[in-house]
Formats: structure tokens, C-alpha cells, sequence
């Protein structure tokens, strides 16, 4: 599947970045050894429950307010970013853990926009990473956008609870590594696009996350209002699901189950009912013009570098495609997004990327049982 290299290179920099609390950050490796320090400014305040005490041994997660991506605690910016190789799962998330009165303070920060994002986890008290297998039950504890740093506001933050909402996300994948992002804008596309779908409006307005390999985790304190939420299965093989939107009322819990979209024998391969249609044309456009037309579509270039495999910048990544919501008409007279058109160019090579897994995977069973037996 085109998207998969991407896919995985993110998820597993998001899982198995080190633990780190925050520290200022190092110098850029562009700045002079004669230049100044950058000033660096703090973020801090209190987590509390929502008619109650300060929380503590809750995680306060720091973003990017432009892009929602986690800050890196090495350079002061954005975990994945222009001239950040994506494979690079070594860099730290800059994250604190309140005191016993609920208390935190982020420290060595440049001059910025910034949101953070607080949570504590049943099953592994206190929890250790932001996104580590903390425990299959997920508190949100509240979050905070649009922090001007440095200011005032930034340094008396009051965070509590959301709402009452408990959201149950059931995939039953036993041992396979979920991460879950829950948000109050919807992902810019179908599932099948990864980490495409869920950077935009839905990485900006993340309330909460979780990781596990239990095959269930339960957020709990979400709103009531619509949320959306996103699944990424990473493993060798990736998957991605979710996308959809849900309301829970005050209280109560909504229980969601979904297939996974990914080249797994038993993921679902097909595109949901309203892509198709498009999904038929498509077919039918490749062969009369020939693969890539999608992309020439796209991009208006049929030279145009296709940059689905070889790419480790983000910005260039996403720079192909333009805004995803932008409207192509097909020579039909058909109107799609960009995003519903890649998603159908990329169902319409997933079964046979599902083939070839299968394939690869029954010659190292029989590779294996060979060796076995020799």
C-alpha cells in the first residue's frame, strides 16, 4: 500500500521515543557558537479534577499549536518537520508529570504558540511516557490551546476534565500495537490514508490518546459534544482505522468496533460504500490513460515525481498533494477531493499488496518449516 512506509515511520517514532522530561532545549545546529542563547520561557500551572483537588502523576503533553505534532524536547520544535527524517523514532517528547498537588512546569521554551494535552492511565500508576502501554483505561484531564509563549496566561494554566463522556475503541488485536487519537475535527480523509488523514484540522484539536496491545482501551472524560477518532495499527505491516464521528452524552459510554484497513489477510480491503463509485471511474480512467493518473490528476503533471515511497519529509510529502480537501474534476465532469482520490487509488492496490503479503508470508512459513525439519 503507498502510504505504508509513512505510516509506520510515524507511529513507531510517536511509540518508542525515549522517556524524557522536559530540559531546555540544545542549541540549532545552524546557530553561530559566538551567538547568544535563545531566551527560553516556561509553561505552567496546576491539573484538577472537576470539583475537586490538583491531580497527580498526570502526563502534560506539549504541541505544536499550528501543526498538533508533539514538541522535541532536542530541538524546540515540532517532532516531525521540515528537514526531520520521519524513520528517526529516536527523538524526545517534551512532557511533565504534576507534583502531588497537581502542579507542572515546562521549561526551555522559545517564543511560540503552543497547546498541551493532560492524562493519567489505570494499570500503570505513575504512567512513564506519553505513549507508551501505560494501561487500557485513559483519563482525560484536560487541555489547553492557543498559548502564547511567553505571557502570563502561559505560566497560571488551570486544566480540568472535558466532560463525563467514556469512549470504549474495541479492535480486539491481541498482542498488534493500537494507538488511538480522539479529536474534536474530523480526520481530512478515509482511514486508508494514514497519517495523510490525520495530520490538518484533526492533529490541531487531538483531547486525547492512548496506546495499547490489549485489543480494547477505554478514554474516559471526553465532551459532549461530536468527537472523531483514529486508529493506527503499527506492526511490519500498518493499518489504519476509525475516521468516524461520535457523541457521547454526559456519562454515558459509547462502545465503537472497527475493521482495520491494511494488507492483512483479515483487515478489510474495500473502500467504504460513498467511495465506490469513484473507486469504478477510477479503474476505468487507469485504463484508458494508464497508471498514475491519479497523481497527474492531482498534481497536473504527468512528469510529476511520485514521492509515495522515497519521501522523509513531511512537507514534501504533503506538498504533492496540496490541500487534501481541494476540489479535482475528472474528466467525466465527476467532482472528488484530493483526499477521496488518493484513498480509492490506494483501495484499488490493496489487494494485491494483501496477496503479496500472504504470499511472502506462507514462503518464510514453509522456509521455516524446512529448517525444521532439515
Amino acid at each position: 500500500m503507498h502510504g505504508s512506509r509513512l505510516t509506520i515511520a510515524l507511529m513507531i517514532a510517536l511509540a518508542m521515543t525515549t522517556t524524557a522530561r522536559a530540559q531546555p532545549p540544545d542549541a540549532s545546529p545552524e546557530r553561530s557558537r559566538d551567538a547568544d542563547p535563545p531566551v527560553v520561557h516556561v509553561i505552567a500551572g496546576r491539573v484538577l479534577k472537576a470539583h475537586g483537588p490538583g491531580v497527580p502523576n498526570a502526563i502534560v503533553l506539549l504541541c505544536d499549536q499550528a501543526s498538533g505534532l508533539p514538541i522535541s524536547r532536542a530541538t524546540s520544535s515540532p517532532l516531525i518537520d521540515d528537514g526531520h527524517d520521519i524513520r528517526d523514532a529516536r527523538q524526545d517528547i517534551t512532557f511533565v508529570t504534576t507534583d502531588i498537588d497537581g502542579a507542572f512546569q515546562i521549561d526551555g521554551l522559545l517564543e511560540g504558540t503552543y497547546r498541551v494535552i493532560a492524562q493519567t492511565w489505570i494499570g500503570t500508576e505513575p504512567a512513564v511516557h506519553p505513549f507508551a502501554k501505560n494501561g487500557p483505561i485513559v483519563t482525560l484531564r484536560g487541555t489547553a490551546d492557543n498559548i502564547s509563549v511567553p505571557s502570563d496566561a502561559a505560566r497560571n494554566l488551570e486544566l480540568r476534565p472535558l466532560g463525563t463522556g467514556t469512549l470504549v475503541s474495541m479492535t480486539g488485536h491481541q498482542g498488534r500495537a493500537d494507538l488511538l487519537f480522539v479529536s474534536t475535527a474530523p480526520p481530512a480523509g478515509d482511514p486508508i490514508l494514514g497519517p495523510l488523514a490525520f495530520f490538518g484540522d484533526f492533529a490541531t484539536h487531538i483531547i486525547a490518546y492512548g496506546h495499547t496491545d490489549h485489543g480494547k482501551l477505554t478514554v474516559r472524560g471526553l465532551p459532549d459534544t461530536p468527537v472523531w477518532y483514529f486508529l493506527e495499527s503499527y506492526d511490519n505491516i500498518p493499518g489504519s482505522g476509525g475516521g468516524r464521528q461520535v457523541t457521547i452524552p454526559p456519562g454515558g459510554v459509547v462502545p465503537v468496533t472497527d475493521s482495520m484497513v491494511a494488507g492483512w489477510s483479515n483487515a478489510r480491503h474495500t473502500p467504504p460504500q460513498r467511495l465506490q463509485p469513484l473507486m469504478e471511474e477510477v479503474k476505468l480512467l487507469e485504463k484508458e490513460e494508464g497508471f498514475g493518473i491519479v497523481i497527474t490528476l492531482i498534481t497536473g503533471d504527468p512528469q510529476h515525481e511520485n514521492l509515495y515511497l522515497n519521501t522523509a519529509s513531511l512537507d514534501d510529502y504533503l506538498s504533492q498533494y496540496g490541500d487534501l480537501q481541494r476540489i479535482i474534476t475528472l474528466p467525466s465532469g465527476t467532482e472528488a477531493t484530493v483526499a477521496d482520490l488518493l484513498a480509492v487509488d490506494w483501495y484499488i492496490d490493496l489487494p494485491e499488496t494483501a496477496a503479496r503479503i500472504k504470499k511472502q508470508r506462507e514462503a518464510r512459513q514453509r522456509g521455516e518449516s524446512k529448517d525444521k525439519t532439515d
